[in-house]
């Protein structure tokens, strides 16, 4: 781990969305989520920058009825998904 990884961490903004898993069960959703924009932030600034980003897109008009979720995380894009999770 080099020392720029320790100051600098990913600001991640994800737009949620639900989606259908399948019938087992009696039927079952999962939240997908899917980045839609990636910022490198000092530590310092972190919390501030994550609040910026996430108000940002709930603000945007042209994001209506979207969900949004802003994470400090260690690399790009680190929560997405990228498959549908089994049942169980």
């Amino acid at each position: 781990m080099t020392l720029k990884h320790l100051l600098y961490y990913w600001i991640n903004v994800y737009e949620m969305t639900r989606r259908y898993g399948g019938p087992e069960g009696g039927g079952w959703w999962y939240d997908r989520m899917e980045c839609v924009e990636s910022a490198r932030s000092h530590r310092s600034k972190v919390d501030t920058a994550r609040e910026a980003y996430q108000w940002a897109h709930e603000v945007d008009p042209n994001n209506k009825g979207k969900k949004f979720i802003a994470l400090v995380e260690d690399h790009r894009a680190q929560s997405q998904t990228t498959e549908a999770p089994e049942y169980g």
